[in-house]
């Protein structure tokens, strides 16, 4: 039997049961977790009730409440559904209604919440969680125990937090991710990940979408697809080590399109990168490590996610050792040291078993590093993150997991494929001892074949003799003799590269010493906050994302007369008339205007010849008056700046 997982995020949940063999006996345990009780005809759905279907070859059944109004607020996550045979679930949610429980000034999306539910034996331990960086999206990450006693750490920049799920079925939430965290378990577990727009957005519908998370243990080498048509806007999210990214191939020929990199937090050789991909059939490969590919499309009122794949290898099933039928590439684990592929056919302990050639993977490996992660050690917080963790007690029984049988191809001779271009002479980015000079190349692959020859090669030099090694340089600096700089890093930056694991608040592109100020409309760290979605318009100031003032929030004075704005205009006029050739207007104090709207106040200055600018103006109110009394009054201050553009 296949034993598979419900997931429901709470809005008319589905599940959708296929098979394409005779006599097929489907059973599914139900976990209900909803305020009232809940009806699926003529039955009243409890925890641990179970229903039995029998099917035919090719049959589906559904259970649907897309209509189901009690339902509406109810979630299925953690119900179980074994099958007799191979079967296939896919489960989610029905055409996403906008209700009260997220966009109550919203419509229907066009949203389809939908995935294909592995079989419990394709749980991982090992996870990268995903992060969309687009404006207004918010994404978040359900984790489900396939068992009980399951714990799970969540890996920050500096720490880690655990959670703890007892039974089988029940699950974790990690809400508002926006940025993604290397997760490892004790027992398999489901992944999910999805995301959906903010609520008070305007520019874009509510949308949501929602993918499986790819265990580590499942990546792959290669991968394809065709992207959809329909969709406005469609983008390849992927999870690799970062020195290898320059080593793939989109359709056989090197990435040249611009990418947005994000480091996985836990563990620092990992990156996501978010990269804009044209409508049609692409292929991804690459030719020296495994790595998680996503594909997803976002436009003004509708969204998707799915992986683009992953490695078909039961991690459940009992392993032996059995190098007979070893083949290259063959996608087993032939030594049973939980690692796919890792080997190359060069007569070296390439994983350091202490065997050679025993586990071969097709194609050339730039790095002797194996595929499944290394353990990372990390110093935990003593105030853990809270997680949302909701219980649902189940049971479990033992299954006679399935094996996959491959049929041994014949292999090709081998052929001899050109390299990309020698890499620049350059000193060691890790050991200052070394005096040496080298340069690598990669091998172009138009077929995942092997290329003859050295991937680097040496040559003497002087490299760090009579300099400071980059090791050395203090806080805030790296390179030869330490003279780049990268003051905005939190922690300090890579030495060697420059790179940082986060910028502080106000700075962006951490792979380039975070160099940069946050664009508009952006703040905080690595500038990943909104402004829109604090403010309603640009923040004040980039580091905190504080709010402009509104003048509207002013209450304005009883007292308003007509000849007030006169005044203005002409105290104005004559200021500016008379200051033409000065950098600043210092002097410039009205503390007993009355609170203006800022379009009225733009007009009054557009008459003298100028235009407003809010970004370039203090505002201060409860200016005390004469009489000793306090009203809310404004008084503006110009920052000080060239009237060179007659713009202030």
């Amino acid at each position: 039997m296949r034993f598979h997982s419900f997931l429901s995020l709470r809005l008319s949940p589905f599940i959708q049961i296929v098979t394409a063999e005779d006599e097929s006996d489907i059973f599914i345990e139900f976990k209900v977790t909803a305020k009232r009780s809940v009806t699926l005809s003529p039955f009243v759905l409890k925890n641990f009730e179970v229903m039995s279907v029998k099917l035919r070859a090719f049959q589906g059944y559904t259970i649907d409440f897309c209509k189901n109004s009690e339902m509406r607020v109810a979630t299925l996550t953690g119900t179980t559904i074994e099958g007799s045979k191979r079967i296939g679930v896919v489960s989610g949610n029905c055409q996403v209604m906008r209700s009260y429980l997220y966009c109550p000034n919203k419509d229907s999306s066009d949203s389809l919440e939908a995935e294909m539910m592995p079989a419990t034996m394709y749980h991982g331990q090992e996870f990268i969680t995903l992060a969309i960086n687009k404006p207004h999206i918010q994404g978040s990450v359900i984790i489900t125990a396939s068992k009980n006693g399951t714990s799970i750490l969540v890996y920050d920049h500096y720490r880690f937090d655990t959670v703890r799920l007892t039974y089988a079925g029940e699950n974790t939430v990690l809400e508002n991710l926006d940025e993604p965290h290397y997760v490892s378990t004790n027992k398999p577990v489901l992944v999910v990940f999805f995301f959906r727009s903010d609520c008070d957005n305007t520019k874009v519908e509510f949308v949501q979408a929602l993918t499986l998370v790819v265990p580590c243990e499942l990546f792959h080498d290669s991968y394809s697809w065709i992207s959809p048509r329909p969709i406005a806007s469609n983008y390849l999210l992927l999870a690799i080590r970062r020195n290898h990214y320059q080593h793939l191939r989109l359709d056989n020929t090197p990435i040249t399109s611009s990418f947005v990199e994000t480091f996985v937090s836990g563990i620092k050789e990992w990156s996501l990168y978010d990269i804009f991909i044209s409508t049609g059939e692409h292929s991804l490969k690459s030719a020296s490590i495994s790595f998680g590919c996503y594909l997803y499309g976002l436009n003004t009122s509708l969204a998707y996610m799915h992986a683009a794949g992953f490695a078909d290898i039961p991690l459940e099933t009992p392993c032996e050792p059995d190098l007979s039928g070893m083949f290259p590439g063959d996608l087993r684990d032939n030594d049973c040291d939980h690692n796919i592929d890792e080997e190359l056919l060069n007569s070296i302990d390439d994983d350091g078993d202490d065997l050679v050639d025993e586990d071969l993977r097709e194609g050339p490996r730039l790095t002797k590093t194996p595929t499944r992660f290394p353990t990372t050690k990390l110093v935990p917080t003593s105030t853990p993150t809270t997680l949302q963790t909701t219980t649902v007690r189940s049971t479990t029984t033992q299954r006679k997991p399935s094996t996959m049988s491959l049929t041994t191809p014949t292999l090709d001779d081998e052929v001899v494929d050109y390299w990309n271009l020698w890499s620049e002479w350059s000193c060691s980015r890790v050991d200052c001892t070394d005096t040496r000079l080298f340069q690598e190349r990669s091998c172009n692959h138009s077929s995942p074949k092997t290329c003859v020859g050295d991937a680097v090669q040496y040559k003497s030099g002087l490299c760090y003799i009579n300099d400071t090694c980059p090791k050395d340089c203090p806080v805030g600096t790296w390179g030869l003799n330490c003279i780049n700089e990268c003051p905005n890093c939190d922690p300090d930056c890579d030495k060697f590269n420059g790179t940082c694991k986060l910028c502080q608040p106000g700075f962006q592109y951490p792979n380039t010493s975070c160099s940069s100020e946050c664009s508009p409309m952006r703040y905080g760290f690595n500038c990943r906050e909104d402004c829109y979605i604090k403010c309603k318009t640009d923040c004040k100031e980039r580091v905190n994302g504080i709010c402009p003032v509104g003048l509207s929030q002013y209450l304005p004075l009883v007292f308003l007369i007509p000849v007030i704005p006169l005044t203005v205009l002409f105290l104005l006029g004559k200021k500016m008339s008379t200051s033409e050739n000065e950098s600043s207007l210092e002097g410039l104090n009205m503390e007993m205007v009355p609170v203006l709207e800022m379009y009225k106040l733009s007009s009054i200055l557009r008459q003298c010849g100028r235009r407003l600018s809010s970004q370039k103006y203090i505002v201060q109110s409860w200016v005390p008056l004469s009489d000793g009394r306090s009203s809310t009054a404004l008084s503006i201050r110009a920052v000080a700046h060239q009237l060179g553009s007659a713009e202030f």
